[in-house]
C-alpha cells in the first residue's frame, strides 16, 4: 500500500488514503508540476498479474479519458510501473458527497428528512445529462457510435460537490459495444443490483436505456427514501428486479410532485418500448418540470444546501491543522468506458406542405370576371405560399454573455448569438433541443419551448424583454485555482469565494474576471484581469492561468514577499529582476514567491544573471561582485600549453567558478584564489585581485617519480650517511633509518651507486620509472 509522502512517476505525492473502490485504492494526491489536488486510482498488486482486472483497468482509464463533460469525473493521467507491475489512473478530486451519503445525513438530521423535489430533479437532470453525452459518443477513429453503457448508476456512484456540481463517476464496469472483452461480456452479471435494469439482471445484451432505468431507480429513491426492491437475500432481490416488480404505492405521496412522479414511472417502466428512449428525452421532460418553477439558480440552491447540511463537518474540516498539500473529505469517482445508446432529437422542422390547387379545365371557355377572380385566387394562393418563407415570423431573441456563441437547434448549427428564433426555425406547439457552444466555456444545453400560441420560452434562461420573447443565457467556466504558498484567500469581482486551493464555477459577465488573493503577512499579487472570452491571457507576472481543457483553467497566483538585495563587498550596484532595473543596492522590494533571475552591476563588476527562489523561509539575498578575468597554463619544463582545471576560490573558501584552460572566469571582488590542477604536475594556487588583474599565467612543474633507497649491512643494520647517486646526477645522502629519497626524471631506466667508506661500493644497480610514483631499490653493503 501506498503511504503519505511517496511519489509516482516524479509528478504526483500521496497526501492519503481515501477508499478502497472497485478493484484498487483511491488516494488523495498533490500534483507537485501544477500544484493542485487529485485523485489516484491504485490496481491492486494482487490484482494487476490477473488479465481480466488489467483489461477493466485500462478500459477504465482510456474510456473515460476521452469524456469531456461537466457532470463526468475527469482522467488526466494513466500511468504504468511495469517493473514493480502497479497500475496508475489519476483523476479529478471531488470535493462533496455521494448520494448514498447524502441521504444518510438527510436521515442523521431527522428521521423522517427529504431531500427537496426541485433539487432531486436538478441532479437526476444533470446526471441525464451526462448520460446523453456518453450515449452518443462516437469513437474518434472511426466516427462510429461506441454504444457506450455505464452498468452501474446507483447513489455511490453520483457525486455533488460543495459548490453545487454534480458528477457521474465510476465507470469501471463500463462497456463499448465495439469492444466486448471478457470482463464484460453478455451473461455476467456486474453492478449493484438493487440499481440494475431488468434485463440486466438477466444477463442480456445491454443498451443506453438499461442506464436510464437505473438512474429511475436512483430518483424513486431520492423521492419516496425507500428502496424499491427488497428482499431477504440477494437472490430474492435479483428475481424480483428480473420482473421488474417495484412497489410504487410510496409515490402516491401528495408531497411529491405529480411531473416527478411521472418521469420516475416512465424511466422505470420493464417494457423497454415504453421506457425513455434515450437520456435525452428524459432530460427533456425533467426541463419542463422547471419550466414551472424557478430553475435560473439551481446550482447556487444546491450548493448553499450541501454546505447547510454537512455544515459542522466542513467547519471542522476548515477549522483542523493542516499539512500541504491542504488535504479535503472528499470521493472520487472511478472512470471507465462509456457506451451510449443513439439518442433521437426531433427532426428538423419542414416547412408546411403546400396545398394543391384545382385548374379549371381548358374546354371551358371562362368569362373576364371569373378569368380575373380565379387570378386573385391563385394570387392569394402564391401569397399564402410564399410570402412566409420571404418573410418569416420572429419567435424571440437569444443571446448570450459572451456573445458569438454557436446556435444548435435539435443539433443543426443556425447561426451564433445574438440570434433570432423564426418560423423557418422551429413550429408552433414544439420543444426543442438548444445548445450553446464557446470554444472557452462549457456548452449550455437548455429546453426551448414554442406554445401553441406562439410564445417562445427558454428554460433555465434569463428574461431580458418580456414582449420581445428576449433570453439571454450566461456561459459558465471551471476554474481551478491555487495560490503559492497555499491557503490564499482568493476573491472574484472583489467578493470572498474560499481558500486555495479551491474548484469554482465561474458565470461569465459583461466584467472581465477579476481575481485577487490575500494571506496573512505577505502582499498580494497584482489582481488577475482576464476577458475568459478571448482566451487565457494573464495580464499579471504573478499570475498564471493555462487552459487545460474546454471550459477547465489552472489558475495559479504567486504571493509577494519582501525581500533584501545586498552586494558583496558592500556597496552600491544597479539591481535587475528578471531582466528589469530595479534601482540601487542594497534595497527591500516586494517579489513573488517562485524563482527570479537576479543580477547586480557595478561598473566593470557583475554578479552574473543567479537563480533565488523567493520562498516563506529566505528574506535576505547577497550577490557577489565579479570580473572575468583570463587564465592560461603551461608546462614549466617545456612551456607547453597545458588544459588545466581552474577553480575560483572567494576570500571564504567559497567555489565561485570553474573552467579549463585556457579560460574567461568570474572572480569575486575582494580577496580571491585560482587553484590550477592536471594529472601528473603539482598544483598550484595563485592569488587574484579583480580590480587589477585581467590575465593570469601559471606554469606548472612536473610531478617526478620518486626513488627510496634502503641501505643496510650484511647483518640487516640500517646505515647512515651512505652516498646515493645516479647516473643522470640525482644524489642523496641516507638518513638515521638508512633511507635516501631522490626524484628522478619520469620514464627512463636509472642506474644507482652507493658508496660508504669502509665498505665495498656497490655500482650498477638499475631501476626504471613512469610518469609518477614511488619505487623501493633495497642495497645491502659488505665491510671491506
Amino acid at each position: 500500500m501506498l503511504q503519505p509522502g511517496d511519489i509516482i512517476d516524479n509528478k504526483y505525492t500521496i497526501v492519503r488514503k481515501i477508499a478502497s473502490a472497485g478493484f484498487g485504492t483511491v488516494y488523495e494526491g498533490w500534483h507537485e508540476r501544477l500544484g493542485r489536488k487529485v485523485a489516484i486510482k491504485a490496481i491492486l498488486p494482487g490484482l494487476a498479474e490477473e488479465e481480466r482486472f488489467m483489461h477493466m483497468f485500462e478500459d477504465e482509464a482510456r474510456n473515460t479519458a476521452n469524456l469531456n463533460h461537466e457532470n463526468i469525473v475527469q482522467v488526466y493521467d494513466f500511468i504504468i510501473d511495469a517493473q514493480k507491475g502497479q497500475f496508475f489512473m489519476v483523476m479529478q478530486l471531488i470535493d462533496g458527497k455521494d448520494l448514498r451519503q447524502i441521504m444518510k445525513q438527510i436521515r442523521t438530521q431527522s428521521p423522517k428528512g427529504k431531500m427537496p423535489y426541485d433539487l432531486v430533479a436538478y441532479i437526476i437532470s444533470r446526471t441525464c445529462s451526462a448520460l446523453a453525452y456518453a450515449h452518443e459518443r462516437e469513437d474518434p477513429q472511426t466516427g462510429k457510435k461506441l454504444d457506450l453503457v455505464h452498468r452501474d448508476v446507483s447513489p455511490s456512484n453520483i457525486m455533488v460537490a460543495y459548490n453545487g456540481v454534480v458528477k457521474l463517476m465510476d465507470f469501471g464496469i463500463a462497456k463499448a459495444e465495439g469492444r466486448k472483452s471478457e470482463h464484460t461480456r453478455t451473461g455476467v452479471l456486474k453492478g449493484k443490483i438493487s440499481y440494475m435494469s431488468p434485463e440486466q439482471a438477466m444477463g442480456q445484451k445491454l443498451e443506453g436505456q438499461s442506464d436510464i432505468y437505473s438512474l429511475g431507480i436512483v430518483m424513486f429513491e431520492l423521492l419516496t427514501f425507500k428502496k424499491a426492491f427488497q428482499g431477504n437475500t440477494d437472490l430474492d432481490v435479483l428475481q424480483k428486479v428480473a420482473k421488474g416488480e417495484i412497489d410504487t404505492s410510496a409515490l402516491d405521496d401528495p408531497d411529491i410532485p405529480p411531473a416527478l412522479k411521472a418521469i420516475t414511472l416512465k424511466a422505470t417502466e420493464r417494457d423497454m418500448s415504453k421506457r425513455y428512449q434515450t437520456a435525452q428525452e428524459m432530460y427533456l421532460d425533467l426541463h419542463k418540470y422547471f419550466s414551472s418553477i424557478d430553475s435560473q439558480s439551481m446550482q447556487s440552491k444546491l450548493a448553499k444546501y450541501m454546505q447547510k447540511l454537512f455544515a459542522e463537518e466542513l467547519k471542522q474540516r476548515d477549522s483542523a491543522p493542516e499539512v500541504p498539500p491542504r488535504t479535503l473529505n472528499t470521493s472520487v469517482g472511478d472512470v471507465s468506458e462509456m457506451a451510449t445508446g443513439v439518442i433521437t432529437r426531433p427532426s428538423t422542422v419542414s416547412p408546411p406542405p403546400t396545398p394543391a390547387s384545382t385548374q379549371p379545365s381548358p374546354s371551358f371557355k371562362l368569362s373576364r370576371p371569373i378569368i380575373a377572380g380565379s387570378i386573385g385566387l391563385v394570387l392569394f394562393i402564391l401569397a399564402f405560399l410564399f410570402i412566409p418563407r420571404l418573410f418569416p415570423s420572429t419567435y424571440g431573441v437569444i443571446d448570450s454573455i459572451p456573445t458569438g456563441a454557436d446556435v444548435k437547434i435539435n443539433g443543426t448549427y443556425l447561426g451564433s448569438t445574438p440570434f433570432q428564433v423564426r418560423s423557418e426555425h422551429v413550429r408552433p406547439g414544439k420543444q426543442y433541443d438548444l445548445v450553446l457552444s464557446h470554444p472557452n466555456f462549457f456548452d449550455l444545453h437548455h429546453v426551448l419551448v414554442i406554445d401553441d400560441k406562439k410564445n417562445m420560452r427558454v428554460d433555465g434562461a434569463e428574461l431580458l424583454n418580456a414582449n420581445e420573447n428576449a433570453y439571454r443565457l450566461r456561459f459558465q467556466a471551471q476554474l481551478n485555482i491555487s495560490t503559492i504558498p497555499p491557503k490564499g484567500k482568493i476573491l472574484l469581482q472583489n467578493e470572498e469565494i474560499g481558500v486555495a486551493p479551491l474548484e469554482y464555477i465561474y458565470e461569465a459577465s459583461e466584467i472581465p474576471l477579476n481575481l485577487r488573493a490575500t494571506f496573512p503577512g505577505l502582499d498580494s499579487p497584482d489582481p488577475l484581469v482576464v476577458n475568459l472570452a478571448s482566451g487565457a491571457t494573464s495580464n499579471s507576472t504573478s499570475w498564471e492561468i493555462e487552459s487545460l481543457r474546454q471550459g477547465v483553467y489552472r489558475i495559479v497566483g504567486k504571493f509577494n514577499r519582501r525581500v533584501t538585495i545586498n552586494a558583496v563587498p558592500p556597496g552600491a550596484a544597479d539591481l535587475f529582476v528578471d531582466g528589469k532595473p530595479m534601482g540601487p543596492v542594497p534595497i527591500e522590494l516586494s517579489l513573488p514567491f517562485g524563482e527570479h533571475e537576479i543580477r547586480i552591476d557595478r561598473g566593470d563588476l557583475s554578479s552574473g544573471n543567479e537563480v533565488f527562489v523567493v520562498s516563506q523561509t529566505d528574506s535576505v539575498f547577497n550577490l557577489v561582485l565579479k570580473k572575468k578575468v583570463r587564465f592560461k597554463a603551461f608546462a614549466a619544463a617545456t612551456n607547453e600549453p597545458l588544459p588545466a582545471n581552474i577553480t575560483i576560490y572567494d576570500g571564504d573558501n567559497r567555489k565561485i567558478s570553474s573552467g579549463s584552460a585556457p579560460a574567461l572566469l568570474a572572480v569575486p571582488a575582494g580577496n580571491a584564489t585560482a587553484e590550477f590542477e592536471y594529472s601528473g604536475y603539482k598544483t598550484v594556487q595563485v592569488p587574484v585581485n579583480a580590480s587589477r588583474d585581467t590575465l593570469i599565467e601559471v606554469q606548472l612543474d612536473i610531478i617526478r617519480p620518486v626513488i627510496v633507497v634502503e641501505v643496510t649491512d650484511t647483518n640487516g643494520n640500517k646505515l647512515s650517511g651512505v652516498s646515493v647517486r645516479s647516473d643522470t646526477g640525482f644524489k642523496a645522502r641516507t638518513n638515521a633509518l638508512g633511507v635516501a629519497v631522490l626524484e628522478v626524471s619520469p620514464n627512463r631506466t636509472h642506474e644507482f651507486s652507493v658508496e660508504k667508506e669502509g665498505y665495498r661500493p656497490l655500482r650498477g644497480l638499475k631501476v626504471s620509472v613512469g610518469p609518477s610514483g614511488r619505487k623501493k631499490l633495497p642495497a645491502v653493503l659488505r665491510p671491506r
